[in-house]
């Protein structure tokens, strides 16, 4: 896998440089949610592997804590499973575990659980059968990647065909959710600022970091509404620019918010995503 790609895929996934060991805890991740559904003894050895194997926080532990909540899709998984195998074989792959030892760690996510009164090792067919899929893939990091595994046309400046509007100075609207809280995780150290580029059915718009926040739903008091779609909820999710980062956050919306076809709470934003708010969808790029 050449470096553009796997910066893409990794991209893709929520991830870059900063908070790259967080790629290895997907892995795990599938084989929690093999079943169906995360228990707590699963959940709680996933959290422990990630402080004391990766010492993850920050982005990465955002990222796993939407993992952890909502389960991912499967082609986050197949990416997932591809760019673990091509930094496993890489050698400054120093800071993450080996492909030997990421297998024996879904097998003790899949044992984690116990079975009859927490008595006895169990593992179910489907988490066999992930634990498979995922040892198959680690052992053969050449493997071509699958066309619809490859990500997406990032839009580039001779794909414009017009000039978007510019948003400055927005008044910020702020109705406080439980979704919303901007205290609970270090953002890491500020980088320089970068203008937020939105693509919304044909419609683009540019907000500079000067506006801190861009609220979306259908109430007409948002910043963007989004009229006649009963999925939306009437304050649905913002676009925050925070410590020189812009990320997308759920306002505790009825049918969440959708980042790359994935559920999230809050998301940093790499450029390259698309946002599903209901039936709308929203492509994001960033301009240094």
């Amino acid at each position: 896998m050449d470096e553009v790609t796997l910066i893409a895929l990794l991209h893709s996934l929520g991830i870059d440089e900063e908070n790259l060991s967080a790629v290895v805890l997907l892995p795990l991740v599938e084989v929690a949610w093999a079943d169906g559904r995360i228990q707590a003894q699963e959940r709680a050895l996933i959290e422990e592997k990630a402080a004391d194997l990766l010492s993850l926080d920050g982005e990465g532990a955002r990222l796993l804590e939407d993992w952890l909540r909502f389960r991912p899709n499967a082609k986050t998984l197949a990416r997932a499973r591809h760019v673990v195998a091509a930094l496993g074989s890489r050698p400054e792959r120093e800071r993450i575990p080996s492909v030997d030892e990421i297998v024996p760690l879904c097998e003790a996510v899949a044992k984690a659980a116990g079975g009859l009164f927490n008595r006895f090792f169990t593992v179910t067919a489907s988490e066999r059968a992930a634990i498979r899929g995922i040892a198959e893939t680690l052992a053969e990091p050449g493997t071509l990647l699958p066309r619809d595994l490859l990500p997406e046309h990032r839009e580039t400046e001779e794909d414009e065909e017009d000039q978007p509007t510019e948003i400055t100075q927005m008044p910020l609207r702020v109705e406080e959710t439980a979704a919303v809280t901007e205290e609970r995780v270090d953002t890491g150290p500020p980088r320089g600022p970068t203008r937020l580029r939105l693509k919304l059915d044909g419609e683009r718009m540019v907000v500079s970091p000067e506006t801190p926040s861009l609220s979306v739903g259908r109430h007409s008091e948002n910043d963007l509404v989004l009229h006649g779609d009963g999925e939306i909820s009437r304050r649905h999710c913002r676009f925050l620019f925070r410590d020189g980062r812009w990320y997308v956050v759920d306002c505790a919306s009825s049918n969440g918010t959708w980042v790359s076809g994935q559920r999230i709470l809050e998301r940093r934003l790499l450029g390259g995503e698309e946002i599903t708010v209901g039936g709308s969808k929203i492509r994001v790029e960033l301009e240094g």
